[in-house]
């Protein structure tokens, strides 16, 4: 009897070892399980989908994806919930990371992601699809570096990056619009003279060295497209043929003004109609924003002097090195709390490296915004030299047009006649970033005013209008300049005050250390 309790016993426990081992059969097809398993990872893949994590976190977001294939992978193969919920939980993880990593880049890559998008909207990812390919690549791998938590590395990587774009731009200007224009003007090269063929391909020719000066600079590509375009219509012109639309996304870009028109702000454009008939009247006279800086307080110079003393040399290098990764933590912070936390969490990350000896958090980030403050100091001074040569230049404009006022006689050679274009000065706009901070600003153009003994009386109103042009033209460039020059010194004030509530804090600290002590 004993005997057949135990068999019937053992049975049963034979019977249930085994199905724990087998797999839930069935589950794997109940929807419900599977929206609890992998809902809220799946959402949270397509938020990333939407901010192009894979292109601002490559490495996390490969593992991410990885895990969350495991996980899919072992739900088809029912294998059991702890392991599918453990690549579930992994694959968060990562995704998480990749999310953070994320808002990181955008932070550091903010011209790198302007270009890229301004790229994407003038179809070279279309046009030039492995030479854009290779600038995403670079994209990446600028990425990475941030993962990696190289921030200064990273704007480094980033710099290659933004030359790949540029470089798959003049690819599509050279491969697309210059060789079909030299194909449209070699197709009528027997019906036309000889020296009309020489001058229209002559002014290929001009168009393919101005592309290749170009990809060794910093061009804007919304202003080269519309140039090239230009360049190349006016010399199929020679040869009668019509160069069509320049079209980017269905839309008709207009190429027949000035390149200068692209760089002018609204601002810029809506003073200028509110002064367009008094500007022919008078010349427009630029005001100095500033003739020097606002010099540090005594009291902020002696803090640093004092701090400086409790501090290694090696110490107080570090901290000078660290003012990129802060201007990183501080980019878009406006009020003083939010810029001491980004400077403490700088001095915190040198603590945990062992590049800062046992100095106070608070002084410490005194000296970080401080060296941020000399660093601004050197952009300002780039844009104030900016503005002098602008304010120079426009005076011996107005110097020229008092002379032209005061010519009566003087016979000289005919110039041009007739048509106001002959008046027009051109020029090019070439812009520029700060040192430091890489505030983009446009350069003073280079112009040279004609010879006075070459304009007869009958053409002096024409030269005077077309000297009132080139004064608004840039007037406009200067309100660009001196927008630049206004955010950074409103910056740098926010950093002025920030090290004042600081070093306020110090003293209040020191002050209860001495009552401690008395």
């Amino acid at each position: 009897m004993y005997l057949q309790h135990s068999r019937a016993y053992l049975i049963i426990v034979i019977v249930a070892f085994s199905l724990c081992l087998m797999p839930l059969t069935g589950w794997a097809q109940d929807d419900t399980v599977k929206d609890e398993l992998f809902k809220t990872l799946q959402e949270k893949f397509e938020q990333a989908e939407s901010q192009n994590v894979e292109l601002f976190s490559p490495k996390n977001y490969k593992l991410s994806q990885d895990y969350y294939s495991k996980a899919i992978k072992a739900y088809d193969k029912e294998k059991s919930l702890k392991t599918i919920r453990g690549y579930v939980e992994k694959s968060q993880e990562y995704l998480d990371a990749a999310l953070e990593n994320t808002e990181i880049s955008i932070i550091t890559f903010g011209d790198l992601i302007q270009l890229r998008e301004t790229a994407i909207s003038y179809e070279i990812d279309k046009s030039a699809p492995k030479s854009f390919a290779s600038a995403e690549s670079k994209f990446k791998q600028a990425s990475g570096k941030i993962e990696s938590g190289s921030t200064r590395s990273a704007k480094s990587a980033a710099k290659t990056a933004e030359k790949s774009y540029r470089a798959a731009v003049i690819k599509v200007l050279q491969k697309d619009y210059l060789a079909d224009a030299r194909v449209m003007l070699k197709d009528v090269k027997k019906d036309i003279f000889k020296d009309t063929y020489k001058s229209a391909l002559h002014g290929l020719k001009e168009t393919e060295e101005y592309l290749k000066y170009q990809s060794k600079s910093e061009f804007s590509i919304e202003e080269i497209f519309p140039e090239v375009h230009r360049q190349i219509s006016q010399a199929l012109a020679i040869a009668e043929i019509k160069y069509p639309d320049l079209i980017i996304g269905g839309v008709v870009i207009n190429t027949s003004e000035s390149r200068i028109v692209s760089a002018k702000s609204e601002i810029a454009q809506e003073k200028k109609a509110k002064t367009k008939t008094e500007s022919k009247k008078t010349d427009v006279k630029i005001e100095k924003v500033y003739e020097s800086l606002p010099p540090i307080s005594q009291d902020l110079m002696n803090q640093e002097e004092q701090i400086k003393r409790l501090m290694s040399p090696s110490s107080q290098k570090n901290l000078a090195q660290s003012v990129s990764d802060f201007e990183v933590l501080a980019y878009g912070i406006e009020n003083e709390q939010g810029l001491t936390d980004a400077a403490s969490e700088t001095v915190q990350n040198l603590y945990e490296d062992g590049k800062l000896g046992a100095i106070n958090i608070d002084k410490a980030s005194f000296l970080v915004i401080l060296n941020a403050v000399d660093e601004m100091d050197e952009d300002i001074k780039v844009i104030l030299d900016e503005i002098e040569e602008m304010q120079l230049t426009q005076q011996e404009i107005a110097d020229f047009k008092s002379k032209l006022a005061e010519y009566s006689d003087g016979s000289a050679d005919p110039v041009l006649a007739g048509d106001l274009e002959e008046f027009r000065y051109k020029y090019n706009t070439e812009w520029d970033k700060t040192p430091n901070l890489s505030l983009e600003y446009i350069r003073t153009p280079q112009i040279k005013l004609r010879s006075l003994n070459k304009i007869e009386k009958e053409n002096l109103a024409a030269e005077i209008q077309a000297l009132n042009a080139l004064s608004d033209g840039l007037n406009d460039i200067s309100e660009i300049v001196q927008l630049k020059l206004q955010m950074a010194m409103d910056r740098r004030a926010k950093y002025i005050s920030t090290l004042s509530a600081i070093m306020t804090k110090i003293s209040q600290t020191q002050d209860a250390v001495i009552d401690n002590i008395k």
